[in-house]
């Protein structure tokens, strides 16, 4: 199909610097391609910490009351550092279990994706 559609993209532009334009455009996307390729593993890395760092802003949002930095304060100390310093004192132990699980859960994920882009470097 690319040899096809370059084929009738030369037919139509007679010009060399029309032919080198869609040469390096190729060129562009397939080096896209190539580096997400390469970054595949960071790029779902990226993804799944997103994704967590998100739930805890949600729990420390909805259920702490907070706003959203303290929240976002929240879920990466309590990534980075396995600990549960940001938890508030209540009368029910359901935010310090779920503190507890947030941080047995975040914290491999935490370091899988430092480890995929440490890979990168």
């Amino acid at each position: 199909l690319v040899r096809e559609a370059r084929q009738r993209i030369h037919g139509f532009m007679k010009t060399e610097d029309a032919t080198r334009a869609v040469d390096e455009g190729d060129d562009h996307c397939l080096s896209f391609v190539r580096r997400f390729r390469a970054h595949h593993a960071f790029l779902i890395n990226l993804g799944i910490l997103t994704s967590w760092t998100s739930l805890g802003i949600f729990f420390s949002v909805n259920f702490d009351n907070n706003d959203f930095l303290t929240a976002f304060y929240f879920s990466v100390s309590t990534l980075s550092t396995a600990g549960i310093v940001a938890v508030k004192t209540v009368e029910t132990n359901g935010h310090v279990l779920f503190a507890a699980f947030f941080a047995l859960v975040g914290v491999p994920i935490y370091a899988m994706f430092w480890g995929s882009f440490a890979n990168i470097l």
